[in-house]
């Protein structure tokens, strides 16, 4: 009995959507959260949520997905400082939460992501600084909807730790999770420090053989703040890893890692791991 909190499964390309829901409901798969990274992937969301009833969205908008130029960037940036409600930029998803709230349990995935912004910086010919601002303001655009809709966000961070935390405690709303931890327990212990209720999930790099500050912090985070995924299609875990594009499936691989690294019973760990995913994308299963 598991729940995928994370998943793309319309990014597959050797697996078809159907494909990939028939093996996870057959195998004790219980729900999964189709995640989106713009305005175009929360529409697929939606869409696949209708699909079955334990199917659920995120839906959100990737900063580096707005059309904008390099002439007109410094200006589009102005206006967004000269907005009172910052929440009103990301409007397009708060109409999706209206029309279907009983399928979107969360926004996100938002981020800060600065592993590929000078790539970007330099085909957009435009300045990193900019590009930064930009998806800062995406990012508290999105954090705030979530806390006007009393709904949890998901995080995405790549090389931007420093920022997102700054913002975090700025915007101080806790109810977020840190999807697909990649960092080590210091960093989780801040975290869950300033916002005890947050979540940090787990996906298939924790069962990576050299993951060892991961599967540290995996070990050491209390268990009522755990949640796993697959962000499937990538991250296939062990031992399928090279062998088969990652499915929801495969979240059961993940939380295998986690009874193994846990010192709590098995079945202990398993609800609880359950119990914090249908509490924290407040599910009624």
């Amino acid at each position: 009995m598991f729940i995928d909190t994370h998943c793309h499964p319309y990014l597959a390309k050797k697996k078809s959507q159907t494909q990939q829901f028939d093996n996870f409901f057959a195998w004790w798969g219980k729900a999964l959260i189709s995640i989106a990274t713009d305005t175009h992937d929360s529409e697929k969301c939606i869409a696949f949520s209708k699909i079955h009833s334990q199917i659920y969205a995120s839906v959100g908008i990737h900063p580096c997905s707005v059309e904008f130029d390099a002439e007109s960037l410094p200006y589009f940036i102005e206006n967004l400082k000269s907005k009172k409600d910052l929440e009103q930029i990301v409007g397009i998803i708060e109409e999706y939460y209206k029309k279907y709230p009983d399928k979107i349990v969360a926004i996100g995935e938002c981020w800060l992501d600065y592993y590929w912004i000078e790539d970007i910086a330099r085909k957009n010919n435009t300045e990193i600084d900019l590009l930064k601002e930009l998806q800062k303001y995406y990012f508290r655009a999105q954090i705030r909807l979530a806390k006007k809709l009393s709904i949890p966000f998901i995080i995405h961070n790549r090389d931007s730790w420093e920022d997102v935390w700054e913002i975090l405690c700025q915007e101080n709303y806790g109810n977020f999770v840190l999807h697909s931890f990649t960092e080590d327990y210091d960093y989780a212990l801040k975290c869950l420090k300033k916002f005890p209720d947050a979540k940090i999930s787990f996906s298939g790099i924790v069962t990576f053989k050299n993951a060892k500050d991961i599967q540290k912090a995996a070990t050491k985070i209390p268990l009522k703040n755990i949640m796993i995924e697959t962000d499937s299609p990538y991250l296939t875990p062990e031992p399928l890893r090279w062998k088969e594009e990652n499915e929801p499936l495969f979240v059961k691989h993940v939380l295998d890692t986690l009874i193994d690294l846990r010192d709590e019973p098995s079945e202990e760990v398993s609800l609880q791991i359950y119990k914090n995913s249908l509490d924290f994308f407040s599910l009624n299963l």
